[in-house]
């Protein structure tokens, strides 16, 4: 009987491991690489909260990302992306932790995304443009770290 209850494990056990094995690498939330071509964006996870927190945006005040989408898609890999022409590169900020109490312990995504939204408000006021348009980038960077984060059409 105990070596019954041997194969039994044994016939269990190993479909698991080379399940876990043999199982392609997925990842549960990614940003879907790095785009070689800033105008043909990858499309990944971030892409997919941003265009949806333009959902929650008026016609109006979503008109100016909408019409630059390429620009606002390929913005969201630019916090991970430090290689990029203007990339941020500092996913080890993007979080925000509490005390099992509920007392906030840590909130330096909130900080990062105040500080980009500092920087959109300079760069939409100093006329400043260049080929990857970094008034546009800017603002998807800023949806990345708060994707509910109203957009204003007063500063857009």
């Amino acid at each position: 009987m105990e070596e019954t209850t041997s194969h039994t494990k044994i016939l269990i056990v190993l479909p698991l491991i080379l399940a876990i094995l043999l199982s392609p690498q997925t990842t549960a939330y990614s940003n879907g690489g790095y785009s070689a071509d800033p105008s043909n964006p990858d499309y990944g996870t971030h892409d997919y909260i941003a265009q949806h927190a333009l959902d929650w945006l008026p016609d109006n005040e979503k008109r100016y990302i909408s019409d630059n989408l390429d620009d606002y898609l390929y913005g969201t890999e630019l916090p991970d992306n430090g290689a990029a022409p203007d990339g941020i590169g500092d996913s080890f900020n993007h979080h925000v932790y509490f005390y099992s109490t509920g007392g906030l312990q840590d909130d330096i995504s909130a900080s990062r995304a105040q500080e980009e939204y500092d920087e959109v408000i300079d760069r939409l006021g100093s006329g400043n443009d260049c080929p990857l348009n970094p008034k546009r980038i800017k603002l998807s960077a800023l949806a990345l770290f708060t994707p509910t984060s109203p957009f204003s059409s007063s500063f857009l």
